[in-house]
């Protein structure tokens, strides 16, 4: 709907091509990883960024979108962190892998530096500002993903 109302006629997705998504073997290990990296990290991050802008947006269908997205990026990371628990249950032993996923993804948030800030202008239009991004990331990690790894690990997460 938003950019039908950019564009000032219908738009809508195109084909997905999903070729080639399930061609490798899904082990534990695997699985914990990418369940880690894109539900329990970034699917957490998204959820705060998209409710972060639909709070700053000044077009009432993007707020409304971004709050949609704000819950359905919540409800697929909270679906991922039990997840996670769910397969450290099973496999406790891959516990230490999955202390190391947190801290080399916690080492590898972006940081502030180079950042000129003359993008501040995009949070109306519901785009997220670089020097806001990092600021939320890491705010974000501290209050939600290291406590809840925390939970699950055992093992502070930074």
């Amino acid at each position: 709907s938003v950019a039908s109302g950019f564009a000032g006629s219908p738009r809508g997705p195109g084909p997905i091509d999903i070729g080639g998504a399930m061609d490798s073997d899904v082990t534990a290990e695997r699985l914990l990883v990418q369940t880690i990296l894109d539900a329990c990290i970034n699917e957490t991050l998204a959820a705060a960024e998209a409710a972060w802008l639909s709070e700053r947006a000044e077009d009432d269908a993007i707020r409304r979108t971004l709050a949609g997205i704000a819950e359905d990026e919540s409800e697929h990371a909270a679906l991922g962190w039990r997840t996670v628990r769910w397969l450290l249950d099973e496999h406790p032993e891959l516990s230490g892998l999955a202390q190391e996923t947190f801290a080399a993804a916690f080492s590898s948030l972006p940081s502030e530096a180079g950042l000129s800030g003359e993008d501040a202008w995009m949070m109306a239009h519901g785009c997220m500002p670089d020097a806001s991004r990092v600021a939320l990331s890491r705010d974000v990690w501290g209050q939600v993903i290291a406590p809840c790894a925390q939970a699950l690990v055992g093992a502070a997460a930074a």
